[in-house]
């Protein structure tokens, strides 16, 4: 949708944007070690220069963050050894990985790079399947006692565009009580974005008790949803979300180099 970008120059945060933006592309696959990694995922094609005058193209096919599949076809110059490193999420709690035509195998739950170590031949092919939960992350300081919602690494929140009527009742829509149970599958929003995502959920009132069935209906869609106003929500039971995974220092992802 439109946009209006920052339109006041400073030192920090608008410079810093810009720099960020032109150096994404690099971070998506590099050469790392002695081999190549697959940092993020997203439909594209990188062309990585190893020793010997020898290359490899590295060309993703998904739809991530929309759904949990990607396929990473690998061609080199020429039949070669050298590891893959494929990122696997804090978050993910399974993941299943394929070779080629081979059944997939479980990859057991991390917070870095798996590695793929073989003799690659153009045209080889890695399947990632990635489970893309629902979870809670607890709010800190200003959201101490909040939750946000996150499903894979996309965070929800709550829009006056699908939510007028609620929120001409209960303007400070972050006030509500969010039902995680009534949480179902979400089904495809192009409102915000190609591919998009939104998801239907049940609500108790602001200063209401949470008990029983949650009488209210509220639409939470993808944070870039220009009309979203919250992305942190009162839940019935904050016991079921889980710690914020960046400021988690002992189980910080490795960084492959």
């Amino acid at each position: 949708g439109a946009r209006t970008y920052f339109d006041r120059d400073t030192f920090c945060c608008p410079n810093n944007y810009r720099r960020i933006m032109a150096e994404l592309p690099g971070m998506i696959c590099y050469r790392a070690k002695d081999g190549v990694a697959v940092n993020l995922y997203t439909q594209s094609t990188a062309r990585i220069a190893l020793d010997g005058g020898r290359t490899v193209t590295i060309q993703q096919e998904t739809e991530y963050p929309t759904s949990g599949h990607v396929r990473i076809v690998v061609t080199p110059s020429e039949a070669m050894e050298f590891p893959l490193y494929v990122r696997i999420w804090g978050w993910c709690a399974k993941v299943t990985m394929a070779l080629n035509d081979q059944p997939p195998v479980e990859v057991s739950p991390r917070r870095d790079f798996h590695e793929i170590r073989r003799v690659w031949n153009p045209g080889d092919a890695v399947t990632l399947a990635m489970d893309l939960p629902w979870r809670l992350v607890r709010g800190r300081k200003t959201q101490e006692g909040r939750a946000a919602l996150m499903r894979g690494p996309v965070v929800y929140c709550i829009g006056t565009a699908n939510n007028a009527a609620l929120a001409e009742k209960y303007p400070n829509l972050g006030d509500l009580i969010l039902d995680p149970a009534s949480l179902g599958a979400p089904v495809a929003d192009t409102s915000v974005r190609p591919g998009g995502l939104k998801v239907s959920a049940k609500a108790w009132p602001p200063e209401s008790e949470p008990n029983g069935v949650a009488p209210l209906d509220v639409v939470l869609t993808e944070f870039v949803d220009p009309s979203g106003v919250t992305t942190y929500f009162r839940v019935a039971d904050l016991s079921v979300a889980v710690d914020d995974e960046l400021m988690d220092k002992k189980n910080e992802s490795e960084k492959v180099e």
